[in-house]
């Protein structure tokens, strides 16, 4: 290993120690604001419990509310949970429209009621 001798005043070693020490501050605090940043915020794509939040629904309601074709959503093939795209949401909102998915037949959601079911 080569060591080096650096021969320098006061001034210009402080000077030195300062400027190194505020680029390594700069690069952490950098990494820190893109570590806060939410993935979900950065996609479009989000799940129920972001879904949630974003409407102020409660997750049965929301649920309830896919189950019945009121609500955009969408439904990956081969899971169980529900992805729901910000912008249509928010649209879905804004407009207070009952928009269903087109893959959803309103004939063939079952709708249960208590005065329908089996005793």
């Amino acid at each position: 290993m080569n060591e080096i001798l650096i021969i320098t005043t006061a001034e210009k070693l402080e000077h030195i120690v300062k400027k190194s020490v505020a680029e390594v501050f700069e690069k952490v605090s950098l990494a820190n604001k893109y570590a806060d940043i939410d993935v979900s915020k950065r996609s479009n794509l989000m799940h129920i419990e972001e879904a949630s939040q974003l409407t102020g629904l409660a997750l049965s309601t929301i649920r309830k509310k896919c189950h019945y074709g009121e609500m955009p959503y969408h439904k990956p093939k081969g899971t169980k949970r529900l992805v729901f795209k910000r912008d249509v949401l928010l649209s879905w909102m804004e407009s207070g429209k009952h928009d269903v998915p087109a893959e959803v037949d309103r004939e063939s959601v079952l709708v249960f009621h208590p005065q329908n079911r089996k005793r």
